[in-house]
């Protein structure tokens, strides 16, 4: 049996073994929704005017993820809608961003061929936002 004294510290264990274990729930739940698709970082792939590269943006609770990318002209960006409900991509600087809604578990994909800064948000949701710059 434990005294009065050692309740405090059996307590504080417990709230770091909870923390703990809710820490290793969220890497593996985040890291399991990133397979199967390419790595943010981009994958090589063979085109006409050099390497140009696929490029992965998520869409989960309700967050772009990265919410800032760059690529290099003659890149391909792929939103993947991870979460349960649809998504719309829109640009207010140009058409070249407006995928119709994508449904959970979705893809819609971008080729980017000039160069510049291109601001999207989630049409259903306008605070859900991310920002494509392409330069060479």
């Amino acid at each position: 049996m434990s005294s009065n004294s050692d309740q405090p510290k059996e307590i504080i264990w417990v709230f770091i073994v909870i923390v703990l274990a809710l820490f290793i729930a969220a890497v593996a739940v985040f890291s399991r929704a990133q397979k199967g698709y390419p790595p943010a970082g981009g994958t090589e792939s063979s085109s006409p005017t050099g390497t140009a590269r696929d490029y992965t943006v998520t869409y989960a609770n309700r967050v772009f993820s990265p919410t800032t990318i760059r690529v290099k002209p003659g890149d391909t960006v792929v939103f993947v809608n991870l979460s349960s409900s649809n998504i719309k991509i829109l640009s207010n600087d140009t058409a070249l961003l407006m995928s119709g809604d994508i449904p959970a578990q979705g893809k819609y994909m971008v080729k980017f061929i000039n160069e510049g800064i291109f601001h999207y948000t989630n049409a259903l949701e306008s605070s859900e936002s991310g920002i494509i710059v392409v330069k060479k």
